[in-house]
């Protein structure tokens, strides 16, 4: 998972498991995010995040470096933005 990353990967692992039951207690299959004219559902969006694909890695490199501008725990900066 997201290897170039400096997060831990228990801070990698505590995100991803919050993005995967947050996705389960939405309406996991309709559409939640446009990306480059692809349309994500919550889903899929824990997919790419949790199988390390460009749009996943580039999502957890954003919330690092936001987590260490803002001086928070990376989990907290996902719970804002959910």
């Amino acid at each position: 998972m997201a290897r170039d990353l400096k997060m831990d990967d228990a801070a990698v692992t505590e995100i991803v498991e919050y993005l995967r039951r947050w996705a389960a207690g939405t309406a996991n299959d309709r559409p939640f995010l446009v990306l480059m004219g692809r349309t994500l559902t919550p889903e899929e969006f824990v997919n790419e995040v949790e199988n390390d694909t460009p749009f996943g890695s580039s999502f957890l490199r954003y919330i690092e470096e936001q987590a260490r501008r803002c001086h928070v725990r990376p989990l907290s900066l996902v719970y804002q933005a959910i």
